[in-house]
């Protein structure tokens, strides 16, 4: 009994044991961020930012406000996400949307489940652009306000499984030991003719 009580002790300390961070975000604000025309257009707003050698983007937060005026559409508005040579992912929160105006938007975005999630570059920079598909003026007709909120995961600990995964396998464990441990040991007899 007193292996068993040590046994569910361990497991007890695993489970309540500060987790190591195996995810970080990182938030971007942006207020009014222009939008000027198509990718790597004059103007447009990029944005690098420092999320960690090869860090693995795994989601993206947003609560955005996107404003479009004529000639351009909501639907027109867009943000690139990527590492520092090429674009991953693309979000367009008013893709049917006809018209200009104003609206909000809240959500989240798991790019794992949607297949676009991506590694960075040793540099670790994330380039995020906000363009506008329609605009080939001079003078913007997008802008952004709000925050995208990146959710990137260390490389180095994906193929660790978590410390609660690891504390329900010792638990099972110690519960089919105790349980084995006290199951009373049938007497055998045999029948002699």
């Amino acid at each position: 009994m007193a292996s068993f009580l040590k046994t569910a002790a361990a497991t007890l300390a695993l489970v309540l044991a500060p987790l190591s961070a195996h995810a970080a975000t990182t938030v971007i604000p942006l207020d009014r961020a222009p939008a000027y025309g198509g990718r790597g257009a004059d103007g447009n707003t990029l944005i690098l930012e420092d999320i960690g050698a090869f860090a693995h983007i795994t989601a993206i937060a947003y609560s955005v406000t996107v404003e479009a005026t004529e000639p351009s559409w909501l639907s027109d508005q867009q943000a690139w996400f990527g590492d520092s040579d090429f674009y991953w992912a693309r979000y367009t929160p008013a893709e049917h949307t006809e018209g200009d105006g104003k609206q909000r938007f809240d959500g989240i975005a798991d790019l794992i489940a949607m297949g676009m999630d991506f590694s960075l570059n040793e540099d670790g920079l994330l380039r995020l652009e906000l363009l506008d598909t329609y605009n080939a003026e001079a003078t913007p007709h997008g802008f952004w306000s709000g925050t995208f909120t990146i959710t990137s995961a260390d490389p180095a600990s994906g193929a660790v499984p978590e410390p609660a995964t690891w504390a329900m396998m010792i638990a099972g464990f110690g519960v089919v030991g105790a349980h084995l441990r006290r199951r009373p040991v049938a007497s055998r007899t045999t029948a002699r003719a």
